[in-house]
């Protein structure tokens, strides 16, 4: 089950980095399947489907809906207007954060402050502070160790 829940929460990364990316596909949601327990702690399939909700044309808010699975599909991104549908594996996950933001992600984790990480790659500190946002809001963590924590568990970093 573990695994279940870092494959959803790279699907939903790849799935928010689309969204932010293509503000034409609005009308898009997620689907993937994922295990978990019901009432009596045996592992069922579910179809989880999460939608993205924009004010703005930023995404503000999010709903997860659950149903019984029927089936072994592949997690998929689907517009239901267009009928257009992109295969999450397709999407490579690299591309969430910039090499720069990986770069500075690795320098965070091996403990450098935003002022060290300025000096060593000779960009102002403010430039650190704002990829450290990009950061943040890319991989949908609360602090700096959350985000080392998820890229790695996601093999970002």
């Amino acid at each position: 089950m573990p695994n279940d829940l870092e494959r959803k929460h790279l699907e939903e990364l790849k799935f928010f980095d689309y969204m932010k990316r293509n503000s034409k596909e609005s009308d898009c949601y997620m689907q993937n399947i994922i295990r978990m327990r019901n009432r009596v702690g045996v592992l069922i399939e579910v179809k989880h489907r999460i939608f993205y909700f924009k004010e703005s044309k930023a995404i503000r808010y999010a709903m997860c809906l659950y149903t019984p699975a029927v089936g072994n599909e592949r997690s998929v991104i689907v517009n239901p207007v267009t009928s257009k549908t992109i295969y999450i594996d397709d999407i490579d996950s690299d591309n969430i954060l910039s090499d720069r933001e990986k770069e500075i992600l690795k320098m965070i984790d091996l403990g450098f402050s935003s002022k060290e990480i300025s000096a060593n790659l000779n960009i102002s500190i403010f430039t650190v502070s704002r990829h450290r946002q990009n950061i943040l809001e890319k991989l949908q963590a609360k602090n700096s160790l959350q985000a080392c924590c998820t890229a790695k568990s996601l093999k970002i970093l």
